[in-house]
């Protein structure tokens, strides 16, 4: 019984040994058409769990001033680099944004901007 729980134990965790976190978030938001362009780095191709259709970015959110505003649910990542979106979102100079990406396996990055 204890083998198996050790077998068990080694298996989740080698799953979050090859997982990682966005490695990093680039934002950018254009006044004159309301948009918010975000691009989520997190490469696959080279770690140990390399399907996208498995280990994507499943989520992006985006909040104002602490509010959530648009929440994404992603099924798989558009490629083994990372993922890019973009929003409308009516925002005012001062508003701070942020986003979320969250890895399917585990991990999560986080990226603000203040609107100018």
């Amino acid at each position: 019984m204890k083998k198996i729980a050790i077998i068990l134990l080694l298996m989740i965790f080698s799953g979050l040994i090859f997982a990682h976190a966005p490695s990093e978030i680039t934002l950018s938001y254009n006044k004159n058409t309301n948009m918010l362009s975000i691009n989520v780095v997190h490469p696959i191709a080279s770690t140990k769990a390399p399907n996208p259709m498995k280990h994507f970015i499943k989520d992006i959110s985006v909040s104002v001033n602490g509010k959530t505003v648009i929440v994404e649910t992603i099924a798989f990542q558009q490629s083994e680099k990372g993922e890019i979106s973009t929003f409308l979102l009516k925002v005012k100079s001062g508003d701070k944004v942020s986003v979320k990406a969250v890895c399917s396996i585990s991990g999560l990055k986080i990226s603000e901007i203040v609107i100018k």
